[in-house]
């Protein structure tokens, strides 16, 4: 059920229940809020076996179902782009917050005060993380093994490093570039994506510059 509710965060299950029942009635009501969406929905549950009544009720519900799963997406990547916004973090320990964390803070809690989260509530709407280049990689593995090696075994690691960057490593980085557009944290399966690629060679080759 956790799963449920942090999944449709920051809606509520609930909601569904709202929604259905309102669209229903206003298009009873001959109030059509949704511009002819669910007369085009009739057209293609419509049967010879179902009355008239119940296509309408069941384009309804499609319909409002629709919506809700919508809006639910539009809030989340809504409260992901806010989410990325830092600099809350820097006026902290200010006495007078600036304009922008105002607005940031009350569209924050806008989005969120209706429904207390729990855990994990958040997971869908945290941005993304960030995505080195190679070369970048590359210069801070080079600088962090630097101190352990001697210069020998340094400038091998430089040799091994290059051929890395200009050969599997492309294939990796484009890997990560593809999977960081749909996973929130795209070094979850480094071990999977490790057997993929075959890189024990250069584990092993690794291993005899200690």
């Amino acid at each position: 059920m956790n799963n449920i509710h942090c999944g449709i965060y920051p809606a509520s299950l609930s909601s569904l229940f709202i929604v259905i029942p309102l669209v229903t009635s206003l298009f009873v009501a001959n109030v059509d809020v949704t511009f002819g969406g669910i007369h085009q929905l009739e057209h293609y549950i419509s049967g010879e076996y179902l009355a008239p009544f119940t296509v309408q009720l069941a384009a309804c519900f499609i319909y409002s179902f629709c919506l809700w799963v919508t809006t639910i997406l539009f809030l989340r990547h809504t409260l992901k782009l806010l989410l990325k916004y830092k600099g809350w973090m820097y006026e902290v320990h200010l006495k007078k917050i600036s304009l922008k964390t105002y607005i940031w803070a009350t569209l924050v809690r806008t989005l969120t005060a209706k429904r207390r989260p729990i855990l994990y509530s958040f997971q869908s709407s945290l941005p993304q993380l960030p995505l080195p280049s190679l070369e970048e990689t590359m210069e801070r593995y080079l600088h962090t093994v630097h101190p352990l090696l001697d210069e020998e075994r340094y400038e091998k690691m430089k040799q091994m490093t290059y051929e890395f960057q200009n050969g599997i490593g492309k294939k990796l980085q484009l890997h990560l570039w593809l999977k960081s557009w749909w996973a929130s944290n795209y070094i979850n399966d480094l071990r999977k994506l490790h057997q993929e690629v075959r890189f024990i060679g250069y584990y092993a080759t690794l291993d005899n510059c200690w």
